[in-house]
């Protein structure tokens, strides 16, 4: 399961209602998306909600987000997270696999054709005409 965060901006008086009102629908309604609720924070900040959920793919958590914001009259903005541990132990691997990979440089620019000595068939007189 995947981690998601979704972080929600309201009024006192919405906080009140939510944490009365909807709380086991908000459980309820993340259960039948085939979710988990792990957390519901209230925060101080520009985002008064946090609700930290786990699905099974970013299409649940996309469909809680909405159902979310119909049922609560509250916009959510949804992000996956991941542990700092499992993303350096990625981060790490893939620094290892590239490494193991050999390099293939390429020049960026066409090289350059190769340099040839000018011999005296190679300069052309311009007839101006008398022209200067």
């Amino acid at each position: 399961m995947k981690t998601f965060l979704m972080f929600g901006k309201s009024s006192s008086e919405e906080l009140k209602e939510i944490s009365l009102k909807y709380r086991t629908e908000i459980v309820s309604l993340v259960n039948n998306l085939g979710g988990d609720v792990r957390s519901m924070y209230v925060m101080l900040g520009e985002k008064s909600l946090v609700f930290i959920f786990a699905f099974p793919g970013t299409r649940g958590a996309l469909q809680a987000s909405t159902a979310l914001s119909k049922l609560t009259g509250i916009s959510f903005t949804t992000s996956p997270v991941v542990p700092v541990d499992e993303f350096i132990v990625n981060d790490l691997k893939k620094l290892i696999l590239d490494s193991q990979r050999p390099l293939k440089i390429r020049p960026q620019n066409p090289p350059l054709p190769p340099f040839r000595k000018l011999n005296m068939s190679h300069i052309f007189l311009l007839d101006t005409g008398g022209h200067t």
